[in-house]
């Protein structure tokens, strides 16, 4: 257990559209949040198992009143801390309590221009979520601060200007990802119908970044072939998330729900999935709590790793890459070749700029030995 995702309560002030909690949390759920004595108690076993980084998730973290008495005992048992808020309680007052209590890293979450994002996250929240970041970052380091930004089909077209506007407020870390097809219950003009198209947006809105010569750090939750083929490209703005692009769970990462549910990571919540045995998962049901915590936990991973290893395959393009030592294509998520459509428009961007190889693995290192030396 080297990394820890907690989600330290399911209440949330807003109704996002494209929530990958809404179904687990907010549509009947009548479990209780785990009291200030339980969290801490869970810390501690995280700790015991050689935990050095929590990351605190929601619902909104926000709204637990002992979120610094959380944040100061993981500091105490020397565990980095990290969050992902919403941003509509973190005004300067919050967040300067937060940083010295020892927080590492605080995401918000903005999907977009005001009228963008106001559709998707609720009206009004776009103005409040921008006033408190005004105001903390006249104030204060703004490396701490990191804006977290989901593309879906209704906002992909105004990411440069999306960038452009948190730029001009003072944000320069960005964490930038596809809307993850979770809950059942969302806006059809959410979902990415055209993934190539976006792709194609995407890159040449980078391109457009990268010729301002901002000084800011875009990092993606996409393949990275597709991102390292942006970052020789594009130079340094743009950076690979590891726990992304590899299997979370087996680089150390565990998921605990609200309850104190643990999980080796949440694609079990999803509504579809391709080769995985919903029911026979669910048999197993370890609570960090429980007297018995540690044999429900070892039966869980025992039955994940089966299916995983049952589940898990890759595709043409993944034979020989060159990426393969930091790239896992999750057998739950990812089930065809549309899946990974960003590995096959790197590819062909590539092909283009130096001959069409049969070889792709040459075709990359060709490539990114051209961009090195300048060509």
């Amino acid at each position: 257990m080297k990394y820890a995702a907690i989600d330290i309560t399911k209440k949330c002030n807003l109704s996002c559209r494209h929530c990958y909690n809404r179904n687990k949390y907010f549509n009947g759920n009548k479990e209780n949040d785990l009291s200030t004595k339980e969290l801490l108690s869970i810390i501690d076993i995280l700790w015991e198992n050689k935990c050095t980084h929590i990351n605190f998730l929601g619902g909104e973290p926000l709204l637990r009143d002992d979120i610094s008495t959380i944040v100061e005992y993981c500091s105490q048992k020397n565990i980095k801390t990290s969050m992902t808020t919403n941003g509509i309680f973190l005004d300067f007052n919050k967040f300067k309590e937060l940083k010295e209590l020892g927080i590492t890293q605080i995401d918000v979450s903005i999907d977009g221009t005001r009228k963008i994002n106001d559709y998707i996250r609720g009206k009004g929240s776009y103005e409040k979520v921008t006033n408190n970041l005004n105001l903390i970052l006249n104030k204060s380091d703004s490396n701490m601060i990191r804006i977290s930004y989901t593309l879906t089909n209704y906002n992909y077209k105004e990411f440069f200007q999306f960038i452009i506007d948190m730029y001009k407020i003072g944000i320069k870390n960005f964490l930038v990802g596809f809307y993850m097809e979770i809950s059942e219950h969302i806006s059809e003009d959410l979902y990415i119908q055209n993934k190539q198209k976006v792709l194609e947006s995407i890159a040449k809105d980078i391109s457009k970044i990268h010729d301002l010569n901002l000084d800011i750090n875009i990092e993606l939750n996409f393949r990275p072939l597709f991102v390292y083929y942006l970052k020789w490209t594009y130079g340094d703005i743009i950076n690979n998330n590891i726990l992304f692009s590899k299997c979370a769970y087996r680089e150390g990462l565990v998921y605990i729900e609200s309850s104190g549910n643990i999980h080796p990571c949440n694609v079990y919540s999803m509504p579809e999935l391709y080769k995985f045995n919903i029911e026979e998962y669910k048999k197993i049901n370890p609570n960090v709590l429980h007297d018995n915590f540690e044999q429900e936990w070892e039966d869980r991973k025992y039955n994940f790793d089966n299916m995983f290893e049952k589940a898990i395959s890759t595709f043409d393009i993944c034979e020989n890459c060159m990426f393969q030592a930091v790239c896992t294509c999750c057998p739950f998520q990812f089930k065809n070749d549309k899946d990974i459509l960003e590995c096959y428009y790197a590819l062909d961007a590539m092909k283009e700029k130096i001959g069409n190889y049969t070889d792709n693995n040459k075709v990359c290192k060709q490539y990114f030995l051209l961009k090195k030396v300048g060509g």
